[in-house]
């Protein structure tokens, strides 16, 4: 029996390298207060539940991906393999984009650029 190329200790790597990239920047419980700060419709689920969700999605991807990447090279294959690899980068960052970057961050960082912006047309003046 030929060897498998994608072992199961990949997934392994893949979901520990993933998590902590994700959980760092924003602390592993995020900023509750901004998230709390938001007006949440009445069918939100409650808070408790997205951790044992996103564990099951991340559990059930990474199965699929070792399937995926252990059967014959195809077409369909190379598409899935790119997007299952593009959807755990943007997962790595969600945490950093939603959380670690406040609403604060973001005032500062649009206030930099336009006192920037303004500094470069005086000097064109």
């Amino acid at each position: 029996m030929a060897r498998k190329k994608f072992q199961w200790w990949h997934a392994v790597v893949i979901f520990v390298v993933v998590n902590l990239l994700s959980g760092l920047p924003a602390g592993m419980s995020g900023d509750q207060a901004f998230y709390n700060s938001f007006k949440l419709p009445s069918v939100a689920p409650p808070d408790w539940l997205f951790p044992p969700m996103w564990l099951f999605l991340n559990i059930t991807s990474l199965m699929a991906l070792y399937r995926v990447a252990n059967a014959p090279a195809c077409r369909s294959r190379a598409v899935f393999l790119s997007a299952e690899g593009i959807g755990w980068f943007l997962f790595s960052i969600f945490a950093t984009l939603y959380f670690g970057f406040t609403v604060q961050f973001w005032r500062r960082l649009i206030r930099s650029f336009t006192q920037r912006s303004q500094l470069s047309v005086s000097r064109l003046r």
